[in-house]
């Protein structure tokens, strides 16, 4: 099961309610994400979606003004599924690994450390935003995940992630 951390503004602008939940150390690395929003001037919404073990990001657009948050889930699954392939050697790996995760809960946020990084990460989208005409998803990923983070020692967000994804 995919254990969804959402802030409040998230979980306002999306109308869902959010569960007690245990910190992420409790579950396995890959099923805990934490997730923001950031709304843009024209109506669209950027979701960073941030592994609290890796500091791993995965941005999501959506472009429409209400999205509903079942829609956003679907995409950062399928965009999760794309990370795992490029990530890793063994499909029958990434199986065992993500089973389960076709269902999600949704929670409140538990980790400090995670909450800190993802408010970096939303001044880092602010600036990208304010100098690009052009709201590229990918390149907003490559930059985030190539930020050494104090949290997982100094080491960019995507090696972290792979290491990980090494050991499934």
């Amino acid at each position: 099961m995919l254990y969804i951390h959402c802030t409040a503004r998230m979980a306002k602008a999306t109308s869902i309610s959010l569960e007690a939940a245990q910190p992420p150390e409790k579950h396995f690395w890959l099923d805990c994400w934490y997730v923001s929003l950031f709304p843009l001037d024209n109506g669209k919404c950027l979701f960073p979606f941030t592994n609290p073990h890796s500091l791993f990001s995965i941005v999501i657009l959506e472009v429409r003004r209400n999205p509903t948050f079942f829609g956003v889930v679907a995409k950062f699954r399928q965009r999760l599924a794309d990370v795992l392939v490029d990530a890793c050697d063994s499909m029958e790996d990434i199986a065992a690994a993500t089973e389960g995760q076709d269902q999600y809960m949704t929670c409140k946020t538990a980790s400090r450390s995670a909450l800190g990084s993802m408010n970096d990460m939303a001044l880092f989208i602010g600036d990208y935003v304010n100098e690009n005409n052009r709201i590229n998803t990918d390149d907003i990923e490559k930059i985030l995940n190539e930020i050494p983070q104090r949290p997982i020692g100094y080491q960019q967000p995507m090696m972290k992630f792979g290491e990980l994804a090494m050991e499934l």
